[in-house]
């Protein structure tokens, strides 16, 4: 029986009304010339197998079925796999237009284009995915499947889609299964309390919350992980603190030079489920950030006490709440709506943690793994970071009404995780995780 979509595919399939597209993805730098197209399509064919869902689309039922259903269907790799050129300076440039053309979504949803640098005697990967299909974290471990070097891996045998009948005996066993779990509803009553971690009072309008319009500007700081985790956890925090502060410290400064000091900040930082599983399960924690004082130390230390509290009272209980909530915004028409009016956030912080080991693909070198997501609604100056192979790449992307701005916030976001790094040397290790 095919798999449905879950209330989070869903309801980031709610959330695509542009003006961007609702894709993911990841920029993998090679250290040496792009590969033939033709073998790297067939190094994808080859392991597909390791994730099935990428050989799969959504198909949608007749009433009474339940919720879309995922189809297995032929993969066109001359469709998905895909190559052009750039130039060293047009890389990021070329990534960001590739995560802003819609996907055709009667094909399986994801494409992979090799780029082709001549001028560095360089080439790269870029991976574009609609978030519908998969969170952060399972696009990272669907890319790297397919790419890195390692035994083949077939599909499994396709299973036929069962008819109406069929498709809706399935969907009301689902159902009656999701009656079995009252029990679990004074759990679940408990986990409201999360919901504290993402409400609270209105931020003030400000330049960091307009409607956006299509494209963006991306610019990326690149640090050395071991230094910003030694730095922080000098003062009890951990890299996802060291990268809330600096990005925080990075915006108020630019709030500042425009005029608006003291405008309160809050980010909204992605909170997901381990899991090994192809998936959408995603949260969020609501995080006001205050303006940088005399000490970094100091601010760091304050900012880490307050994410661990508002982090213990995540659990993921209510994210099916708010998943159906969008969803029913979706179906009212007023998505679009209600993001570009919303002041619940100033800003996005995404973080991931990859492999510690330095990757391989294809035969090359990954030299840089850099992560790119769109801009929707208000929003207009986001960020995403991955820790990979010891190296902290953070991303920085502004709507192109702010693009004038990204030069600036990117090189104090640099200042700042550099000032976090040497902080290390300042006092002993506080022994907190990352």
């Amino acid at each position: 029986m095919p798999a449905q979509l879950s209330v989070f595919d869903l309801a980031e399939l709610a959330a695509d009304v542009g003006p961007n597209p609702r894709n993911i993805g990841v920029l993998l730098e090679l250290d040496g010339p792009a590969p033939e197209l033709v073998a790297v399509r067939e190094a994808v064919r080859a392991r597909l197998g390791l994730v099935p869902r990428l050989a799969q689309r959504m198909r949608r039922v007749p009433r009474g079925a339940g919720r879309p259903v995922w189809e297995d269907v032929d993969v066109d790799l001359a469709h998905h796999v895909r190559a052009r050129s750039a130039g060293p300076a047009d890389l990021l440039g070329v990534t960001a237009a590739i995560l802003s053309e819609p996907l055709d979504l009667g094909y399986p949803w994801w494409t992979l284009t090799v780029v082709d640098v001549p001028a560095a005697g360089s080439s790269a990967l870029v991976w574009s995915s609609h978030h519908a299909m998969a969170d952060g974290p399972s696009l990272l471990r669907a890319v790297l499947a397919v790419v890195q070097d390692g035994p083949p891996c077939a599909l499994p045998r396709r299973e036929p889609m069962p008819g109406r009948v069929g498709l809706a005996r399935a969907a009301w066993a689902a159902r009656v299964r999701s009656v079995g779990g009252v029990v679990r509803w004074p759990q679940r009553l408990i986990g409201f309390r999360e919901i504290g971690a993402s409400t609270g009072p209105a931020v003030p309008r400000s330049p960091l919350n307009r409607p956006v319009t299509a494209g963006y500007a991306v610019r990326v700081v690149d640090v050395e992980l071991a230094g910003l985790r030694a730095g922080a956890r000098a003062c009890g925090a951990t890299v996802n603190d060291a990268l809330l502060w600096a990005w925080g410290a990075a915006l108020h400064r630019w709030l500042a030079a425009a005029g608006d000091v003291g405008v309160p900040l809050v980010v909204s930082c992605t909170v997901t489920v381990p899991s090994r599983a192809i998936e959408n399960r995603v949260g969020a924690v609501r995080i006001p950030v205050p303006a940088p004082g005399e000490s970094v130390a100091a601010d760091l230390a304050a900012l880490a006490v307050d994410t661990r509290r508002r982090k213990r009272l995540v659990s993921g209980s209510t994210w099916w709440l708010t998943a159906q909530g969008f969803r029913a915004i979706g179906a009212l028409g007023l998505y679009r709506r209600f993001v570009d009016h919303q002041r619940s956030i100033s800003t996005l912080l995404t973080n991931m943690r990859g492999p510690d080991e330095p990757l391989r693909v294809l035969g090359r070198q990954v030299t840089r793994a850099v992560p790119v997501s769109t801009l929707v609604g208000n929003v207009a100056a986001a960020t995403a970071a991955l820790s990979c192979g010891g190296r902290v790449v953070v991303t920085v992307m502004c709507s192109p009404e702010l693009a004038d701005a990204v030069d600036v916030l990117a090189a104090d976001l640099g200042t700042g995780l550099d000032a976090v790094a040497r902080l290390a040397s300042a006092a002993p290790p506080s022994g907190e995780p990352t």
